[in-house]
C-alpha cells in the first residue's frame, strides 16, 4: 500500500536579497494572470516597462532589512520548519514537501518528489486561511496544471478555506494571548492582505451583490462563500472572541 502525500504550498521568496534575484521571483509572480487580472498586453506593458527596471532595487532593499544572515528568507525558513514539524506530527504512512507557487521549491518539483518517493495519493494545502483567486486559486490552478503533465497523474484532494476551523483560530489566539496581556493595548487592529474589489466581486457565487459595506460580510452565506474580504471578517470575529475582545467598528 502506497503513503499519502501532503503538498504544502506557500507564496514563495526570492533565492537572495539581491536585484537580479529579487527580479526573476517578481516577474514570474506578476506575470500570473490570477495576480495582475488584466489585458495580457497591458500586463505585459506594465511589467516589462515600468515594475520591472524600477521595482527589483527598491524591493531588494526591503528584503535585506529582514533576510536572516545565517537561515536566508524567513518565510522559506518558517516554512521549511512548519513542514518538518508537521512530518514529525503525522508519523509513518505520510510524505511531507513543501512547494512555492513562485520560486523554488516549485511545485512541479513537489510532485514529482513525492511520486518518486511510492505516493500515489496528495493531499494539497495552501497555507492561504482564507480563499482569493490570486492566492489559493492561482496556486491550485498551478498544481492541477503540472499534475497534468506527469506520466502518472496523482491522485490529488484538494484543502482550502481554513479561515474558520478551531484548528488554526486556538493555535493563533494562544499565541496572540500573552502579547495582549503584556501589551495592555488600547485597542487590537487585524490586519489582512488586500486583494483589489474586481477580485472580490468575481468570486460572488450568489444573488446578493457586494456591497463593501459592514453587513456584507457579517455572515458566511450562499453569495459570500468563497470571499476573501468575508472570509477575513469571519477569522477576525472568531478571533476576537476567543481573545474576549469587544468590537468596537467594522463587521
Amino acid at each position: 500500500m502506497s503513503e499519502t502525500g501532503l503538498l504544502l504550498i506557500n507564496l514563495g521568496t526570492p533565492t537572495a536579497p539581491e536585484t537580479g534575484p529579487v527580479r526573476a521571483y517578481l516577474r514570474e509572480f506578476l506575470s500570473d494572470p490570477r495576480v495582475l487580472d488584466m489585458n495580457p498586453v497591458g500586463r505585459a506593458l506594465l511589467l516589462n516597462l515600468i515594475i520591472l527596471p524600477f521595482r527589483p532595487a527598491k524591493s531588494a532593499r526591503a528584503y535585506r532589512e529582514i533576510w536572516d544572515a545565517q537561515r536566508g528568507s524567513p518565510l522559506m525558513f518558517h516554512s521549511v520548519a512548519l513542514t518538518e514539524a508537521v512530518s514529525r506530527e503525522l508519523g509513518q504512512g505520510w510524505r511531507v514537501r513543501l512547494a512555492m507557487r513562485y520560486g523554488q521549491p516549485s511545485i512541479a518539483e513537489g510532485l514529482r518528489a513525492l511520486q518518486a518517493e511510492g505516493v500515489d495519493r496528495i493531499v494539497v494545502l495552501p497555507l492561504y486561511p482564507q480563499y482569493a483567486s490570486s492566492s489559493t486559486g492561482s496556486s491550485m490552478e498551478e498544481v492541477y496544471a503540472q499534475a497534468a503533465r506527469l506520466p502518472v497523474v496523482p491522485e490529488l484532494i484538494p484543502m482550502r478555506d481554513f479561515y474558520a476551523a478551531p484548528e488554526f483560530l486556538d493555535p493563533a489566539a494562544a499565541l496572540a494571548k500573552p502579547l495582549l496581556s503584556s501589551s495592555q493595548a488600547d485597542h487590537v487592529l487585524f490586519s489582512f492582505h488586500g486583494v483589489p474589489e474586481r477580485q472580490v466581486t468575481a468570486t460572488n457565487l450568489g444573488p446578493a451583490p457586494c456591497r463593501f459595506d459592514e453587513g456584507c460580510c457579517a455572515t458566511i452565506n450562499t453569495s459570500n462563500r468563497a470571499c476573501y474580504r468575508a472570509q477575513s471578517f469571519a477569522t477576525a470575529r472568531a478571533l476576537a472572541e476567543r481573545l474576549g475582545l469587544q468590537k468596537t467598528n467594522g463587521a
